[in-house]
């Protein structure tokens, strides 16, 4: 593999991780509030089962939400897409 394509890879990889701790922060920030995991679902046209999913596991940080401890918990029970680049 060229180094280029490893670096551009090694990018997307940090992009697409940072992209799932924001929306996991939004998620947190929506739950802080009282809203449901329906009302996030909707609010962020996203599928229910996987803000369901991701709201299982924040409620055992709250009120908190450490964002790391969430995705790395997220990771561990393969329920992010990023797996498969770690």
């Amino acid at each position: 593999m060229r180094t280029e394509e490893r670096e551009r890879l090694i990018r997307e990889k940090g992009q697409k991780i940072g992209e799932k701790k924001k929306e996991i922060q939004i998620i947190c920030d929506n739950l802080k509030k009282g809203r449901s995991p329906e009302e996030i679902a909707d609010f962020l046209c996203k599928d229910l089962k996987e803000i369901q999913d991701i709201c299982r596991i924040a409620e055992a940080f709250a009120p908190e939400y450490h964002i790391e401890n969430i995705y790395r918990e997220l990771r561990l029970a393969n329920i992010t897409e990023e797996e498969t680049f770690m």
